[in-house]
């Protein structure tokens, strides 16, 4: 079956690289955490009231600026990860990130006090608390979640044309359109992402 659906070349990682590709998306969010609370930042007031003091909430908001230093340092190499190691390590970054963000989903929602949900599965739908942030307002744990996702879209998908390139040394404009757009339109989602603060 996997033969059949050309992806086979996704399970050809060595013990090491397997084990990289499972770490890969704790490295990535670990990264963006810096990212996002070193990189200056433009303030705005939210629409989502703070249930303690009643104000709304203060955002710090750069991700466009988060999103073009990660691209720049993806397409440069700077790190030494290979610019095609999103597609190939896919498989397996899929199943670590699974698996880490189960594991934070669980911190998160039963670290809270039990509040009016009792039923356990029902509070991990709904969550516990509504906004999570640290630092007095300093980082969101929302707007780090719509970086990182939006930012590894895009991310991915140049990773993927890269591959396409590298491995059959063809100029697919199909591949590359697709990997265009998508990075078109997290360009555009970070420009206008004080939208996001609800």
């Amino acid at each position: 079956m996997i033969e059949s659906l050309g992806i086979e070349h996704l399970f050809d990682l060595t013990a090491e690289e397997k084990i990289l590709a499972f770490f890969t998306p704790l490295i990535i969010f670990a990264a963006f955490v810096v990212a996002q609370m070193a990189l200056t930042a433009r303030k705005v007031t939210g629409y989502v009231t703070n249930a303690e003091t009643g104000e709304p909430r203060t955002y710090r908001l750069n991700g466009l600026l988060v999103f073009a230093i990660m691209v720049i340092v993806w397409a440069t190499e700077a790190t030494g990860m290979p610019r095609d190691w999103f597609y190939r390590s896919s498989l397996w970054a899929v199943f670590g990130g699974t698996v880490f963000t189960v594991i934070f989903s669980l911190i998160a929602v039963f670290g809270q006090p039990q509040g009016e949900v009792k039923n356990p599965i029902i509070a991990f739908y709904l969550g516990r608390k509504q906004e999570f942030s640290f630092f007095n307002e300093y980082f969101d744990v929302k707007m780090w979640f719509y970086v990182v996702g939006g930012a590894m879209l895009s991310l991915n998908a140049l990773s993927g044309a890269v591959w396409h390139h590298e491995t059959f040394a063809d100029a697919n404009l199909g591949v590359f359109l697709y990997a265009g757009i998508y990075t078109f339109y997290i360009t555009d989602y970070f420009i206008w992402e004080r939208v996001q603060l609800y």
